[in-house]
């Protein structure tokens, strides 16, 4: 009878991540188990852009003052232990010296983040922070197409 009710929601998920091939019991919950770390790990990832975003602006915006910084994506760890962090600047030039800025500030903002994420996750990650420099090299395509 436990059979009989993993299956439905097994070949749900086969479906859902491996094009509708048959499988076994064991690869049914595997292939559940996937699909459920995966939303756990974009729902983690959402919630920290949205607070490491209002972070910048409330708590470390003395020290970026004068440029435009943009939490353009996150990437968590499927552990959750560690999250990469991807930042637009502008200015373009001053987007080293804001990444440094950011760093030396990632004591305070983990700190922060752990105050707002508390309740959702046993363990605040570790925090990476780059630059995403999409934008500046959309900006450069179009200059080289306008020429």
């Amino acid at each position: 009878m436990a059979n009989a009710a993993i299956k439905p929601r097994a070949e749900a998920a086969c479906r859902l991540c491996r094009g509708g091939a048959v499988k076994t019991k064991g690869q049914w919950l595997i292939a559940i188990k996937k699909t459920m770390e995966n939303t756990r790990q974009e729902k983690i990832a959402k919630q920290i852009q949205r607070d490491v975003a209002e972070i910048f602006q409330r708590d470390i915006a003395e020290s970026l003052r004068g440029t435009l910084v943009t939490v353009t994506a996150v990437r968590v760890s499927p552990d959750l232990g560690y999250a990469k962090i991807y930042v637009s600047v502008f200015p373009f030039d001053k987007a080293q010296a804001t990444l440094e800025v950011i760093e030396q500030q990632s004591r305070i903002i983990r700190g922060a983040l752990g105050r707002r994420m508390r309740h959702q996750v046993k363990v605040i990650p570790e925090l990476q922070f780059f630059i995403d420099d999409s934008l500046e090299y959309i900006e450069n395509i179009d200059s080289l197409l306008k020429k």
